[in-house]
């Protein structure tokens, strides 16, 4: 999302609930449109999706990177405003919405994976910051900058429970992002049983770090249901 900081302006902090199923919607159709997407991670204004370029597939737009930046930017700005506009209760967003995209290729699995893991570890830091921000500022007031400069993840979790505030009781979403990814199926049909896929959205990741095979087995095959 672009200049999304000042956009929020206006919406419960530290999160909102409204503004995730904003973004998921939109991680959702961006999947649905962009050709072998097979995974996609969202936290804070952030989109990520995985495509597979194999051999025997066609890449979207010949893998030309301008093309598809261009292209997945323009989808995601266009989707978050239908979504947005949908809504019964209209987000009062200070601003109009657009999204930037960057694209680049990783070399294996094993990259995507680390890429992941980075990815998901700065949704945490990201997470704890926003609510020592928004949930601490009254307590510490002006100082608490300098409290958290440079602290570790652990001591930023001891400063919110000294206020209050127990991080695992914060959702999981919200703590480790939330995905989509395809999940194959078998469907009865009069010609016998054929595979089908179907997009499964996940609000309770687990923390990657700790579960490679989870992402490594969607990214190779989906996940079986």
């Amino acid at each position: 999302g672009r200049n999304f900081v000042k956009l929020s302006e206006n919406i419960q902090k530290p999160f909102d609930i409204r503004l995730t199923s904003l973004f998921n919607k939109t991680m959702l159709e961006l999947a649905k449109q962009i050709d072998n997407v097979v995974f996609g991670y969202q936290y804070s204004d952030k989109i990520i999706l995985v495509l597979k370029t194999d051999k025997d597939q066609n890449p979207w737009y010949g893998n030309k990177i301008q093309r598809i930046a261009s292209a997945s930017a323009s989808i995601a700005t266009y989707e978050f405003m239908t979504a947005l506009l949908e809504m019964d209760d209209i987000l009062p967003l200070n601003g109009k919405p657009t999204f930037l995209s960057y694209v680049f290729g990783l070399p294996d699995y094993i990259e995507a994976v680390n890429y992941l893991i980075w990815r998901q570890y700065l949704c945490v830091q990201h997470t704890i910051n926003e609510y020592v921000l928004s949930l601490v500022t009254t307590k510490y007031g002006d100082n608490l900058n300098n409290i958290i400069n440079g602290k570790k993840l652990e001591d930023k979790k001891q400063i919110l429970l000294d206020a209050g505030i127990n991080y695992n009781d914060i959702p999981i979403f919200y703590k480790n992002g939330t995905g989509i990814y395809l999940t194959p199926s078998l469907v009865n049909t009069n010609a016998g049983q054929v595979t089908r896929h179907k997009w499964i959205e996940d609000y309770n990741l687990p923390i990657f770090f700790e579960n490679r095979d989870f992402i490594s087995t969607i990214l190779k095959n989906g996940t079986d249901i």
